[in-house]
């Protein structure tokens, strides 16, 4: 197999961004998109501040992904 030039390497790149960029893009409001995954969460507060993988050790994303007891 025949080694790619930089500016091989280059063209395949600028194309990859241009396919990507034509892909729908889809919006979603955070805080509310969070808010209804995790309504009866006790975590709720921190969840929106922090992010849902600083709750892993409480179990919010285990039950949310059904892996709860």
């Amino acid at each position: 197999m025949a080694k790619k030039t930089d500016e091989e390497f280059y063209d395949v790149a600028i194309n990859m961004i241009g396919s990507v960029a034509k892909l729908p893009v889809s919006r979603v409001d955070r805080e509310e998109f969070l808010r209804q995954q995790f309504a009866d969460s006790e975590y709720l507060d921190e969840i929106l501040e922090h992010g849902p993988a600083t709750c892993i050790y409480g179990g919010v994303i285990a039950e949310k992904g059904g892996w709860g007891d």
